[in-house]
């Protein structure tokens, strides 16, 4: 690590301090509205009335999912036992229990874009050229679907209802609260199709979450799969490189930024994860080593990158499409 990465790190320590009384004003509200925008959704109520809606709650929902993030990084409620049991409540809306996402997410951090040639370590599989090049045809079949834009809205089942199921079959033992939560909703989903009818369980429940889910995959999917993107192998890996350059700035206006908990920021929260979610803008504006990330966005031509770019060159150090990865393995 050089001199400016060092001086960088050390100086994102000093915004890696909880403010319990903001932590409180910027999460209290947003639960009450979550609150809200649920009773009403379950009530009967009209269409011109639940379409607004909907979204509403979904971006409540992804907002709600980062402060469930955060404390599970132990960047809020650090000695707040009340607040713990809130937001691992509210928990129970994103499937995965305490113990299963912070086994999973924490590898992530802790081999965040790491390659040993065959394979990059995260959430959404990133294969070498080299592993590529040695694949079997269904496994190449198999590894295109999962990184399909398709896969990615449909990632409350992929991203999240699949690895959940993955580490419970694993370490069935260690994860035993994530039999609780993955078996609560279709619970939930059940009791109240029973009680209030389909539109309420499905349109009220069901659908915001999965929306909310869809949302949290393509972030996950483009903040570490982005023009300029540089993967370390195993041997050369640095935890702080990878922070750097492998995690990126997603630009959104600043009401996005709000309903994604900041999440934006995702340079500065890799390179410390103890910084709580809104103190992420002013460690960015503060220290000049963070000012510069490789950016993401909305745009089309960001998204036409991200999914059109799955395979990582070792040797050239960029990512390619299927098709010339095909041709350079042809060489």
């Amino acid at each position: 690590m050089d001199a400016n990465m060092s001086a960088t790190v050390k100086a994102c320590r000093a915004f890696a301090v909880e403010d319990i009384q903001r932590t409180w004003c910027e999460i209290g509200p947003t639960l009450v509205a979550i609150a809200a925008c649920q009773v009403v959704l379950l009530m009967p109520v009209a269409w011109w009335l639940r379409v607004p809606l909907t979204p509403l709650f979904a971006l409540l929902l992804v907002r709600g999912f980062m402060f469930y993030h955060d404390m599970l990084h132990g960047a809020i409620f650090r000695r707040s036992p009340s607040g713990r049991i809130l937001l691992k409540t509210l928990g129970l809306y994103f499937l995965y229990s305490p113990s299963v996402w912070k086994a999973r997410h924490n590898a992530h951090h802790r081999r965040n874009s790491m390659t040993d040639a065959r394979e990059v370590d995260g959430q959404i599989p990133m294969l070498t050229l080299d592993c590529w090049r040695d694949l079997a045809p269904t496994k190449r079949r198999l590894y295109r679907r999962f990184r399909h834009p398709l896969t990615v809205a449909c990632g409350y089942f992929s991203y999240f209802i699949l690895p959940i199921g993955m580490s419970l079959r694993r370490t069935p033992r260690v994860h035993i609260d994530g039999f609780f939560w993955l078996l609560w909703q279709p619970f939930a989903l059940v009791m109240l199709w029973l009680t209030l009818g389909w539109s309420s369980a499905v349109l009220g429940f069901w659908l915001p979450i999965f929306l909310a889910a869809a949302m949290g995959s393509y972030l996950f999917y483009a903040q570490h799969s982005f023009a300029g993107v540089r993967y370390q192998s195993r041997a050369d890996w640095d935890y702080h490189y990878a922070a750097f350059n492998t995690s990126s700035m997603f630009d959104m206006p600043n009401w996005m930024h709000w309903f994604t908990g900041n999440i934006g920021y995702h340079h500065v929260h890799h390179i410390n994860a103890r910084i709580p979610f809104y103190r992420l803008p002013e460690a960015m504006a503060a220290i000049p080593g963070l000012q510069h990330p490789a950016r993401t966005s909305w745009s089309a031509y960001a998204i036409g990158y991200m999914f059109s770019h799955h395979i990582w060159d070792d040797a050239r150090k960029e990512l390619i499409g299927y098709a010339e990865a095909e041709r350079r393995c042809r060489r």
